[in-house]
């Protein structure tokens, strides 16, 4: 497995920009910011070629529900169990504005851990 990568903060990131521009060599910086000097050395080839330091905007799809429509579903889910995929789709279609489908719902529903539960059979007496 690769190594995992992190980004370092932008507060750091303009610190040692700021240093390099008082004529501080890149193993000084490291040693100052306690960061590898090829980490430093590449920061600051990156602001000479954009002209800032700010993390890039990513690629991909963009997220269709927010934090406060999963929880919106999540908690009619809680309240009425026995309520179906299609009807809380249709309730956030009408509250929010964004349509969805049915599978999008459960699979908010499942990243909560709340899974289709039905009603226990009784016998006809």
């Amino acid at each position: 497995m690769a190594p995992k990568k992190s980004e370092l903060p932008i507060s750091l990131r303009e610190k040692i920009v700021s240093l390099r521009e008082n004529d501080l060599s890149y193993r000084e910086i490291g040693k100052k910011v306690n960061v590898c000097f090829s980490t430093v050395r590449y920061i600051i080839k990156r602001h000479k070629e954009r002209g800032y330091t700010s993390n890039n905007l990513r690629s991909g799809r963009p997220k269709k529900l927010s934090l406060r429509i999963k929880r919106k579903i999540i908690r009619e889910a809680s309240k009425n169990p026995f309520v179906s995929a299609v009807t809380l789709a249709n309730d956030v279609a009408s509250t929010s504005g964004v349509q969805i489908c049915a599978q999008s719902v459960r699979n908010v529903l499942h990243d909560a851990q709340i899974y289709g539960r039905s009603p226990r059979k009784k016998p006809l007496l």
